[in-house]
Parts: structure tokens; C-alpha cells; sequence
């Protein structure tokens, strides 16, 4: 709680709306870069474990497992890699406290689940 010296009155300090757009540019554009490496590397995935799965296969001839790992490097460039994705929630933005199972942040989980809006979550208690 704050007092207004002016006002005399006690005002209390409200947090930010919790909205898409009142969200900064960058993490918005971090999630669209994102999303786009993502789609990109559903694109290439079957060339890639493929590609990988010949560069590794030891019944090969080395010459063939290296023409393939050189394959593998122009085919499906290393920035598509599956290491370079990042699970964040899709209406925050936040990359921390990411949640599989819902696909959201830890804070929107608990937002939506004290509304009663997630089928099946409860609040424990033990």
C-alpha cells in the first residue's frame, strides 16, 4: 500500500496486465524465431535422422559415412538444430519455469488452475 501525499489517500500498486500485447518486443520476437526454427525443423526431420543414422552406421565404409556427415551439414544447417529450440510459454514469453505436460509458464498454470479453466487440477493439500 502506498499513501499519496497530495491526495492523502492510500492507493495500492497494481501489477501490469498480464496480456500479449503488454509484453516487451523482444521476448515476443524471440517466440517468433523460435516457432519459425521449430517449423523448419519438422520440415527437415526425417532427412536428418536419416542422414544421421547413415553417418553413424559402423557397417558402412568410412567414405560413405563421411559423404553423408557432409550431407548432413549443407541439408539441415546447424541454427535448425533440435538443442537450439527453447520451450517458453506461449503467452508470457518467459523461458523459465516451463511447464511440458501444459506447454505454459509456472505462472499461467497456476493462474488457470485457481480459475478452475484446466480440466482435472486441483490445489493439493496433504
Amino acid at each position: 500500500m502506498l499513501r499519496n501525499a497530495s491526495l492523502g489517500s492510500v492507493a495500492s500498486r497494481a501489477a501490469p496486465v498480464c496480456t500479449v500485447l503488454s509484453r516487451p518486443m523482444s521476448g515476443r520476437t524471440f517466440f517468433q524465431r523460435d516457432q519459425i526454427r521449430r517449423r523448419s525443423y519438422e520440415k527437415k526431420e526425417l532427412h536428418h535422422t536419416a542422414l544421421k543414422a547413415l553417418a553413424n552406421n559402423q557397417l558402412l565404409t568410412p567414405q560413405f559415412r563421411e559423404h553423408a556427415k557432409g550431407l548432413l551439414h549443407t541439408m539441415v544447417p546447424p541454427i535448425l538444430s533440435k538443442t537450439r529450440m527453447h520451450n517458453m510459454c506461449p503467452v508470457t514469453f518467459r523461458p523459465r519455469g516451463f511447464n511440458r505436460f501444459w506447454k505454459m509458464g509456472r505462472n499461467q498454470f497456476r493462474e488457470l488452475a485457481l480459475n478452475g479453466i484446466l480440466p482435472g487440477v486441483r490445489k493439493s493439500s496433504w
